[in-house]
Parts: C-alpha cells; structure tokens; sequence
C-alpha cells in the first residue's frame, strides 16, 4: 500500500472552533489542524456557505523536552492559548446523504486566503505538537531506564490532550497512529 505525503504536516487538536453561519454561531470539535486547513466533527450544523469564518483557539505547549522532571511536582498546568481567525471552505461532499447523517460526519475545511499571522501560529503549534509527541514516544521507548517515567508519560500525555488513564500500551498505540498520520493521507 503506497503512502502519500501531504502537503503540510498536521497535528491533532483537542479544541471547539467557533463557526459562524449568517447571525448564528455554532460550535464544533477541531480534531487536526494544519496550514493547509482543519477536520471538524460534532459540528450540529453544517453550513451552506462557500466560506466559513472560523475563530480557533491554539494551545501553547511547553517544550517538553526542556522540562527538569527530577524532584518535579506534577501540579496541573494552565496552558497558554492564541486566538486565529480563519475562513474554511467545505472540501467534503455530502451528495446523497440525509441532513441527519450529515450531522455525525467529520468535515474537513480548507482554509481560504489565511494571513501571514496565522500561517506561522499553526505551524507553531504543529511542529511543537510533533517535537512533544516524539519527546513522549522516546519516553515509552526508555520506560525501563526510570521508574518515573509511566508518570511522567501520563502527565505529559495529559497536557497534550490524551486521556492520560488508559492503559499505557493503549496509550501509547494513541500516540503511534497520531505520529504515523503527521504526514500520511
């Protein structure tokens, strides 16, 4: 089976975007984000318009792989976030479907005429996302060196948007596949 590389890298996000459709806003679950454009799902409505005005929240991750865990206290972090307007454009066809059926489908938008600005913001949180993701895999690979790292795993993992109380090896398979489809179609 051939693998295709994209045209940009992606990386989940564990977010709501906000949409706008005439004078209603609605919401929807961003799952992966790239400079090329965004997959939303649990959206409840789906719009009927060529261009889609967004309002996305980033997270701004810490380098993971500056963080001194020895005598780390693993309080909760509040992460810092930035604020994108975007326009979408629909990619996804729904020829032949129900209105209801369409509901539970995830959407992939494309985005349209995106600045400057938020070109680098998502290619700030794309690379950071990936660097953090291989930061916490090399971290599963030396499991047996330290005997913090299931906890340290768990509470990066957490921070990044993984349900950090599954079983690591599920956990871990997670992890895998989101690295896996950084690049792949």
């Amino acid at each position: 089976m051939a693998t295709f590389k994209r045209r940009y890298l992606r990386a989940p996000i564990y977010r709501w975007a906000l949409f706008q459709d005439e004078e209603h806003v609605f919401k929807g679950r961003a799952l992966n984000i790239s400079e090329g454009g965004i997959l939303l799902g649990e959206l409840g409505h789906i719009p009927d318009i060529n261009s889609l005005p967004m309002i996305l929240d980033l997270p701004v991750f810490p380098e993971f792989n500056k963080i001194n865990f020895l005598n780390f206290n693993f309080v909760p972090i509040i992460l810092e976030s930035t604020i994108i307007r975007v326009r979408g454009k629909i990619v996804r066809s729904f020829k032949g479907r129900s209105s209801v059926d369409m509901l539970f489908q995830n959407v992939g938008c494309e985005f349209v005429r995106l600045s400057d600005d938020s070109c680098s913001k998502i290619d700030a949180y794309v690379k950071r996302y990936t660097r953090n993701l291989i930061y916490i895999l090399s971290l599963f690979e030396s499991m047996g060196k330290t005997r913090n790292n299931p906890k340290i795993i768990r509470y990066l993992a957490n921070i990044l948007g993984y349900d950090s109380e599954v079983k690591l090896p599920i956990l871990r398979m997670k992890m895998i596949h989101d690295y896996q489809s950084l690049e792949s179609l």
